[in-house]
């Protein structure tokens, strides 16, 4: 019988109707790879390791571990814990976009839109790009090395440089990548040399021509 429930539960996470409750926090770094936290809450009863992995191993990601999490809240930070839990803890690394939207089919969040792509520059103008993961299973927040649109956030709440959203909200959002600080140092390190070879130059000139002149 639990078994058919997680039948039904994987099918509606694919529709993302309610039978679980996936809260996110993802974090993502400049060169868009990054980590995912969630925690899967089941509406259907208790869930094994084994049900819960199912969705992420589909997607041939390995970089992941899976925790319980017990009645009082805590997780059991025990890769081999066994049992059945209705919470579960889950913590996976991305390498590109790619791999984020993957993990998106695997949450539920993308549905059964056709995503392959998390991250992609805006069709008219590279600089900027688009955050697009589908709805919110949950409380989903994203913290993204990067300048956020609050324009374009839609429902979502922006605080810094995170977006949060809300059960149901669509999660789209526009961004520019920050010019890294390395970068500011280059750009002062040139703008030095280059004063201070013009100085010089205006100097030895001035000089020669006070020779001349002499």
């Amino acid at each position: 019988m639990r078994k058919l429930l997680f039948l039904l539960c994987s099918f509606c996470m694919i529709l993302v109707s309610g039978c679980v409750k996936i809260d996110s926090d993802i974090k993502v770094n400049s060169d868009f790879s990054g980590k995912w936290q969630a925690v899967v809450q089941s509406q259907v009863g208790p869930l094994s390791r084994g049900d819960v992995e199912q969705e992420i191993r589909k997607t041939g990601l390995t970089g992941y571990t899976v925790y319980p999490i017990n009645n009082e809240g805590k997780v059991i930070k025990d890769k081999e814990a066994k049992g059945a839990f209705p919470n579960w803890q889950i913590e996976a690394e991305f390498k590109n976009s790619q791999e984020l939207a993957k993990l998106g089919h695997a949450l539920g969040t993308v549905g059964g839109r056709d995503i392959r792509d998390v991250i992609t520059p805006l069709p008219d103008n590279d600089k900027v790009y688009k955050f697009s993961l589908g709805r919110s299973p949950g409380i989903t927040k994203i913290t993204l090395d990067a300048d956020i649109s609050k324009d374009t956030i839609g429902g979502g709440t922006l605080e810094g440089n995170t977006v949060t959203y809300q059960e149901g909200q669509e999660i789209y959002f526009q961004f520019t990548k920050k010019t890294p600080v390395l970068a500011y140092i280059g750009y002062l390190i040139g703008f030095a040399v280059l004063a201070g070879g013009s100085w010089y130059l205006y100097k030895r000139t001035k000089k020669q021509g006070e020779d001349i002149a002499a």
